[in-house]
Order: C-alpha cells, then structure tokens, then sequence
C-alpha cells in the first residue's frame, strides 16, 4: 500500500504548524548556529494543509518501508510547492527532502 495515498489521521492545521515550530525551536536551542538552514527558515504560519499531509505521512515512513513510489509522490509534492513560489513551502520541502536521503 502507497503511503501517500493513505488519508492522514485527522489533525488541525494549527496544530501541525506548533508541531513544526516546535521542532524548529529545539532546532535551534540544540543546535545554535549549527541548525538546519532550511528547517530554521520555516514560517509556520505559511504552511497549508498539503504540507500537513505530506507530513502526517513523512513522520511515519522508515527507511523499511519506503518505497520508491513514495520517493516519487514526494517530488511531485516538491515541485508543486516550488511552482507555488511561497519560501516557507519551499524550506520545508527541503527540510523533508534532506531527511528523506537519511532513510
């Protein structure tokens, strides 16, 4: 079964927004000025529900199952959101992608 393809636990869009703040605040309480460029530069408030779903999904993938079919539904999502034009959509799509290569 594609993972993309699963319809994401519901979850509100604020709520994946503080998710992502979240982890953009340990970013850089851990990591100083070594934080990730692309997760640090997020501006939560411009995510929108297709981000929110692509990373109910992201959070579950492991490198046991991810599929190359998944590799592709991402770049997909990645170059809508680089059509969208919006730098927050853009760094957070990196964000994925940079964690994407370490499965």
């Amino acid at each position: 079964m594609n993972l993309f393809e699963k319809e994401p636990q519901q979850e509100s869009l604020e709520n994946f927004q503080q998710e992502i703040q979240d982890l953009k605040d340990e970013e850089i309480e851990e990591k100083k000025e070594k934080a990730n460029p692309d997760l640090i530069n997020i501006q939560v408030e411009k995510l929108t529900p297709e981000d929110m779903k692509v990373w109910q999904i992201y959070k579950k993938l492991t490198e046991e199952n991810i599929t190359k079919k998944d590799v592709q539904n991402f770049e997909e999502y990645r170059e809508s959101v680089y059509s969208d034009k919006e730098p927050a959509r853009k760094s957070f799509a990196e964000f994925l992608a940079n964690k994407l290569t370490i499965l």
